[in-house]
């Protein structure tokens, strides 16, 4: 079976054709030929030779500006649905020479602006690193199984170009967007983690100190005397207080949209991180058990990343 498996080869092959300014330039040279030859004039033939001569040494530089050089992925940032891809990648020059206005786009003829990685310069056996932005394809799973590298140095005669074949995955989770508040609290029993439902007060005795409202938390313990006065929405914190955790359920969300649910989800995930708060999802298939830090948090919006599209 293996015969049969596609193969790549292990150096790109470059592919190069006439860019607009190109064509032009040959059209230019054709009129130049013809006049020489109609008006038998030696000089004119001379200087449509010496035009064919740059085009065709123009072309030779061009394809050899891009021998040598390898690109590949460094990493592809989890995003929102609502923002472009942030792609950084590598240019490697495995050859002798200086390497120059290299470019790394998803696409070989397709530019859009901000998508592609230009560097003027790439020495002899280094590498030069960038990021690019590439257009969102929407929530999901995605891997950028073709990037192109090209160039058209030195005059813009001739337009180069080669493909790299990362298979990088990446993910797209839900824009957090909503406007329920967090409302399931859990406090921690204790350092195992082993919670349970809360349904009576949390606070303990005695005032502890004043901490700044965060969007979507309670309203429970926001002391209105101080917003009345000062226009500070500014929550109560009391000795004896136990760590809370929260538990986000899809099933808690009130919207009908499957994917304005998810987006839901996503905003809870990203305010409860933001206040350094502990939290578990709760998925139709699937549960996070509960914890915090930058791990958990990506691990959670990869998980809302993917639950399948609604039918």
């Amino acid at each position: 079976m293996r015969l049969f498996q596609r193969r790549r080869p292990r150096k790109p092959k470059i592919y190069i054709v006439p860019s607009k300014n190109g064509f032009l330039f040959l059209g230019v040279n054709i009129v130049v030929l013809i006049s020489a030859g109609t008006y038998s004039n030696n000089l004119v033939f001379m200087l449509a030779f010496l035009m064919f001569a740059i085009f065709i040494t123009s072309m030779v530089h061009t394809h050899n500006n891009l021998r040598g050089v390898r690109v590949e992925i460094v990493d592809i940032r989890d995003t929102a649905s609502s923002q472009p891809v942030q792609v950084l990648a590598r240019i490697t020059n495995t050859s002798r020479v200086v390497r120059q206005r290299i470019e790394v786009n998803i696409s070989a003829f397709k530019k859009t602006s901000g998508a592609s990685l230009c560097k003027e310069y790439v020495h002899p056996s280094q590498s030069v690193a960038g990021q690019f932005e590439m257009p969102n394809p929407g929530r999901g799973v995605h891997v950028l199984d073709r990037l192109t590298f090209s160039t058209v140095y030195p005059l813009g005669l001739f337009y180069a170009w080669a493909y790299e074949y990362p298979e990088h995955p990446f993910y797209v989770y839900p824009k957090p967007e909503g406007i329920q508040r967090m409302q399931r609290a859990i406090p921690y029993r204790n350092q195992s983690s082993q919670f349970y439902e809360n349904k009576g007060d949390l606070r303990g005795d005695e005032f502890n100190e004043h901490k700044s409202y965060l969007p979507g938390e309670s309203f429970r313990h926001v002391d209105w005397k101080v917003y009345a006065r000062k226009r500070l929405l500014l929550k109560k914190t009391f000795e004896g207080d136990e760590p809370v955790i929260y538990s986000f359920r899809y099933q808690d969300t009130h919207a009908k949209d499957h994917e304005v649910r998810l987006q839901q989800l996503a905003k809870w995930i990203e305010t409860a991180h933001k206040s350094g708060h502990h939290y578990e999802l709760v998925l139709p298939a699937n549960r996070m058990l509960a914890d915090g830090g930058i791990y958990h948090y990506q691990k959670c919006l990869r998980e809302l990343a993917r639950i399948e599209r609604a039918a």
